[in-house]
C-alpha cells in the first residue's frame, strides 16, 4: 500500500476535508478510470457543441490527437479547455479515490433521487460546476456511477421530444469502470500532467 494525499468526502457533515489516508493502487486506478470517463464526456460535449456552431471540424474528435498531441482549439482560435480538463482530472481522481476507499458500495448521481448519491455528486464537483456543466446537467447528460457494480452510466435525450403520450427518446450508455478506453485515456492524461 502507498500513502496518497487524498481529499476525503465527509457526507455526514456535507463538506470536503483535506486529510491523508492510505489507499491501495486499485482504489487509485478506480478514481483515475472514472475521472477519465468524465473527461471524455466533457470533451465530446464540448466539441459537439462547437461542431453544431460550425466552429470545429467534425472529423477532429479524437481526444488524444486533437487535445493532447496538438491543442487544435488554440490553432483554430476557439477557447481551449485542455488545462481545465487536466486540473479537473487531478482533483476528481483524488476525490473519487477517497470516496471509493471509504465505501465500495457508494453511488454518485448527477440527477439522482437518492440523497447520498446526489450529495456525493455535489461534493465531487465542488468548485468545478461550470466545466462539469459542459456535459452533465439536467438539460444535457446525467451521470450515474455505481461502485458496487463498477459501472459508469450516462443518460441523455436522444433527440426526441418529451411527450406524455409517447415513449421518451432517452439513450443510456453503461460501461464498466476500467474498460480499455478509460485505461488508454488514463495513460494519455497521466503523461500530460
Amino acid at each position: 500500500m502507498k500513502k496518497y494525499d487524498i481529499i476525503i468526502n465527509q457526507i455526514g457533515e456535507v463538506k470536503i476535508m483535506e486529510n491523508e489516508i492510505i489507499v491501495n493502487d486499485n482504489e487509485v486506478m478506480i478514481g483515475k478510470y472514472v475521472s477519465a470517463d468524465i473527461i471524455a464526456n466533457i470533451w465530446d460535449s464540448y466539441i459537439q457543441k462547437l461542431i453544431k456552431e460550425q466552429r470545429w471540424p467534425k472529423q477532429c474528435n479524437d481526444i488524444n490527437k486533437y487535445l493532447f498531441e496538438i491543442d487544435l482549439a488554440e490553432i483554430i482560435g476557439v477557447p481551449s479547455i485542455k488545462n481545465d480538463l487536466l486540473e479537473l482530472y487531478s482533483v476528481l481522481s483524488k476525490r473519487i479515490t477517497a470516496l471509493y476507499n471509504q465505501n465500495k458500495d457508494s453511488k454518485i448521481g448527477s440527477n439522482s433521487k437518492i440523497c447520498s448519491s446526489k450529495t456525493n455528486y455535489e461534493l465531487l464537483i465542488n468548485g468545478y460546476e461550470e466545466i462539469m456543466g459542459i456535459a452533465f446537467d439536467t438539460d444535457k447528460k446525467t451521470l450515474n456511477i455505481d461502485f458496487s457494480k463498477l459501472t459508469f452510466t450516462e443518460i441523455h435525450n436522444n433527440g426526441g421530444i418529451y411527450n406524455w403520450d409517447e415513449k421518451q427518446n432517452v439513450k443510456s450508455t453503461i460501461s464498466k469502470i476500467g474498460n480499455e478506453n478509460s485505461k488508454k485515456l488514463v495513460k494519455i492524461i497521466d503523461k500530460n500532467i
